[in-house]
């Protein structure tokens, strides 16, 4: 008798017992992880070099608009007027590398053939900002520095501003 019960213990042991083992919920979500990032970095290559429309350099020049007056409010506030040398270190390097960011994603894809112009503008506005944003980002501005970055960073401002409602107009025609 022994060993017939030693025999269906062995049987028993090899079937499924229907409940899920921790290493088979893993397996399970790291399947469905692998399989939800192939669908993302697929979506997001297929967009990377889709040719940007009057609705993406709206949002383009709208983003260079904000970070042009955040820099705007940054020049004005900068060490020797209202803040710390350390806080605007601190602001003006995050500030300078959202600005670079911004650059980099107006680059990676080419315009529309109909958006040449306005790609351009928004190239020459992008690449305006970075060079203010890194003449002033770490650095302890002048009296004189900090006037003329702001100005400078007002005028960029303004056409940004220019720019995105044009955008926006040529948008809301299509």
């Amino acid at each position: 008798m022994l060993g017939l019960s030693a025999g269906v213990e062995v049987v028993r042991a090899h079937q499924p017992s229907g409940r899920p083992t921790y290493l088979g919920i893993l397996v399970e979500l790291s399947i469905v992880t692998l399989a939800l990032a192939a669908v993302v970095a697929g979506v997001l290559i297929r967009e990377s070099g889709k040719p940007l429309d009057s609705k993406d350099l709206k949002i383009a020049a709208a983003e260079l608009n904000s970070l042009a007056a955040e820099g705007v409010l940054l020049a004005s506030q900068s060490p020797g007027s209202s803040v710390t040398a350390n806080y605007f270190y601190v602001q003006s390097r995050s500030w300078h590398e959202k600005v670079q960011g911004a650059n980099e994603d107006l680059r990676a894809s080419p315009p529309a053939q109909d958006q040449q112009p306005s790609y351009e503008k928004s190239v020459t506005l992008a690449k305006d900002l970075a060079s203010t944003a890194r003449r002033l980002a770490g650095s302890r501005p002048t009296e004189f520095e900090r006037a003329s970055s702001l100005r400078r960073l007002q005028t960029l401002e303004a056409q940004a501003s220019t720019l995105r409602s044009r955008l926006a107009h040529d948008a809301n025609a299509r």
